[in-house]
């Protein structure tokens, strides 16, 4: 997670470094600066090889779930917060809002992660009782 991207040489090192292992979330909420920034370098190759999300509102919690829909396990193993140095100024109005957000959806995800592997046991057990009812009916059960 990247916090500011200036000119965004520090977020395509982290690209290259991380490549399709990881999911880098960029949030640069002047949209301006980011404009003049891809528009003056060429970042296309590291924004599509890698998993890179560019986040622009500190409000918008659609956004950051959209972000990390499908990377869930990842957001689990740990996130990484990277600062732009230059850019914290501009951000501090912003960054508590962000942070919150950003806070709430990565504890949602791993809620979501922890109860997956807490009813994995009872989602077996439900799968096997109802195995005759998937192998020879087009329902699970239709007695119901």
């Amino acid at each position: 997670m990247a916090i500011g991207f200036g000119m965004g040489y520090h977020v395509a090192e982290l690209a290259r470094r991380v490549k399709a292992t990881g999911l880098i979330l960029v949030f640069e909420p002047d949209i301006e600066l980011l404009r003049t920034a891809l528009e003056s370098v060429d970042h296309s190759e590291w924004i599509n090889e890698g998993r890179v999300a560019f986040l622009t509102d500190p409000h918008d919690s659609g956004a950051v779930s959209r972000a990390l829909q499908g990377n869930e396990m990842l957001v689990a193993l740990g996130v990484k917060i990277i600062p732009h140095p230059p850019s914290a100024e501009l951000i501090a109005p912003v960054r508590e809002q962000f942070d919150k957000v950003l806070s709430n959806i990565i504890d949602a995800a791993c809620l979501t992660i922890r109860t997956s592997l807490t009813m994995t046991k009872t989602t077996m057990r439900n799968l096997i009782q109802n195995s005759e009812y998937y192998l020879v009916g087009s329902s699970a059960r239709s007695d119901w």
